[in-house]
């Protein structure tokens, strides 16, 4: 670590800066600063306009009887790369260890007359403070919370307050809460998502350094690589999900109007964040006190994010996550919002959808009958022309709907294919929405009456059809197997014979044709199977009019539904029943 000599103003290398006392600047760099070659040579340096503020550091430093100062225009050898990268991923502690900060706000102009109380000169007016240059730059963040003395200094070099004394205005300034102004140890039990709040529409030179000047916050070490652009936020996102199960990392909310008007924004994105700006409306967040904050283990893959959690079904066809967090940033008298991010199941993995959000009804999480356990990976990253495929695909999509009596159960269910399949809310997902598309599930469905108990198996076929653009959902009993179990059964709608296996790899013309067939023969034509089950009298013998049938009816019912943006997906309703029908009421 480089130090500047207090006396001499020259630089001296200092091997064990914690057994060295010394004061720190804190301010914004501006046109011909003083850089780790100027001070080679004193006389060149001074005449520069940065070596005003390096002398007066010193001066100030002097007067407190430091030795020692630390300027970062001139004190970090920015011409090598190793220096470069210690010095940034140091910091945080360099700061913390000072023995004073020193904030100069060059463009904060003095307030005539002093304070009664403090003898200093008077505190200008909040909004005025709050407008100048070095609250909005993103390595002036770690400044203020890392030092425990920190004085700030307007343009004249007047003292005018420290870190306590205007402890209220700096927190209604930075949205920093009074605690972690306080004591920079705070940080440690701060969410993740309301200290990158901290960082929201502040600015770097390099877009970089948004990054960068955030490791001290997070405790994390990472190397710089300069020219990798966004990449080393969602570098920064990374490291930060390596060392903390904290699911406020994903908490963030994307713009509404971050693309242009012709395109409308994101609709599906990865799990991490652009920059720490879609961050910026988590300042009020908190962990939740009820059962379902405890924090879920998350971890990254090369397939995403993997996250063990329990997602809630949403009536609107995709999945909601709740982060464990509530917002406590409504308006006074509305009640605190869970913190949620809504989920959509791809091939590929899971995204989120509609960014723009991180709330939902408290109804939709109150039930806990729709919350199922899962290990879910989400994708890290969706580009723009990723989200208008995932778009595309979700076009004429087959969700499959239960709606059964207390008396029947799935049992099983077996889809084909497979990898299409979203088994949590029972989807079939078209790889591609403009080919033909054809599907099948294999169901059992047990059912029970009183002391009767069966099995029933089902088979529903699902298509849509390029040419006569048509959809089709039929459905079959399937007794394959089952004829020994169930000698006295009857299946009105069975699989036909001759039905086409849809089991197999179909080019697309075939596939055309295939469906075709099924859309065309009556007799592949089923909505409705029931299932006729006679069982001996109480005696057990079989006695015409005393024996016991029971009836099972399913049906499926298909209805087209549009979900916005040209999407078409097709909802597949199967529903049941299981009767009891004495002697001759059986038909």
């Amino acid at each position: 670590m480089w130090l500047i000599d207090t006396q001499s103003l020259s630089l001296q290398e200092v091997v064990s800066p914690s057994a060295t006392r010394y004061a720190i600047l804190s301010h914004t760099w501006e046109d011909d600063e003083v850089s780790f070659q100027d001070m080679a040579t004193p006389g060149a340096a001074s005449k520069k306009a940065g070596w005003a503020k390096i002398a007066k550091t010193c001066e100030l430093a002097r007067a407190r009887g430091l030795t020692h100062a630390w300027v970062d225009t001139c004190c970090i050898d920015k011409s090598s790369s190793a220096e470069l990268s210690e010095a940034i991923n140091s910091m945080f502690q360099w700061y913390e260890a000072s023995a004073v900060c020193f904030v100069w706000l060059a463009d904060l102009a003095p307030v005539e007359g002093q304070s009664p109380v403090t003898g200093l000169d008077r505190s200008p007016n909040p909004e005025v403070v709050g407008k100048c240059k070095w609250f909005t730059r993103g390595w002036t963040l770690q400044e203020l919370i890392a030092p425990r003395t920190v004085e700030f200094y307007n343009s004249n070099w007047n003292l005018f307050g420290d870190k306590s004394s205007l402890a209220w205005m700096l927190a209604r300034t930075t949205r920093i809460n009074l605690a972690v102004l306080a004591s920079s140890a705070r940080l440690q039990s701060t969410p993740v998502a309301v200290k990158m709040s901290w960082a929201a529409r502040r600015k770097t030179k390099r877009v970089e350094d948004r990054a960068y000047s955030l490791l001290g916050i997070f405790n994390i070490n990472m190397p710089m690589i300069y020219g990798e652009g966004n990449k080393a936020f969602r570098r920064l996102q990374e490291e930060i999900a390596k060392e903390t199960n904290d699911l406020s990392l994903f908490a963030w909310k994307s713009p509404v109007n971050q693309d242009s008007s012709t395109t409308g924004p994101q609709a599906f994105r990865g799990i991490f964040a652009d920059s720490p700006d879609e961050f910026a409306n988590c300042s009020e967040m908190h962990r939740s006190s009820s059962d379902r904050s405890a924090q879920r283990e998350f971890s990254l893959t090369n397939r995403g994010v993997r996250i063990e959690t329990k997602l809630f079904h949403d009536m609107l066809g995709g999945y909601v996550m709740y982060l464990g967090f509530v917002d406590a940033s409504r308006q006074a008298g509305v009640a605190s919002q869970d913190v949620c991010v809504s989920l959509v199941r791809t091939a590929n993995g899971f995204v989120r959808c509609e960014p723009w959000s991180v709330e939902h009804e408290q109804t939709l999480l109150g039930s806990d009958a729709a919350q199922s356990a899962a290990t879910i990976y989400v994708r890290k990253n969706v580009s723009l022309q990723e989200a208008a495929e995932i778009q595309r695909r979700r076009h004429r999509s087959f969700h499959v709907y239960v709606d059964l009596p207390a008396s029947l159960r799935v049992e099983s269910v077996v889809p084909h294919p497979s990898h299409l399949w979203d088994d949590v809310y029972t989807t079939f997902i078209s790889s591609t929405p403009g080919s033909p598309f054809a599907a099948t599930l294999n169901l059992v469905v047990s059912g029970r009456e009183g002391e009767f108990e069966s099995r029933f198996p089902l088979v529903l076929v699902l298509g849509w059809h390029k040419g006569k653009r048509e959809a089709l959902a039929m459905l079959y009993g399937d007794d394959d197997g089952d004829g020994d179990d169930v000698p006295r059964r009857a299946v009105d709608r069975a699989l036909p014979k001759g039905f086409p296996d849809l089991g197999k790899d179909y080019e697309d013309p075939i596939l055309e044709e295939v469906l075709g067939r099924i859309l065309e023969r009556p007799d592949f034509r089923a909505e409705e199977v029931r299932f006729v089950e006679r069982r001996p009298g109480p005696s057990g013998f079989w006695y015409w009019g005393l024996e016991t049938t029971y009836i099972a009816t399913f049906g499926a019912r298909l209805e087209t539904g549009d979900v916005g943006g040209d999407v078409s997906v097709f909802r597949v309703f199967l529903t049941g029943s299981l009767s009891r029908a004495d002697g001759m009421e059986a038909g």
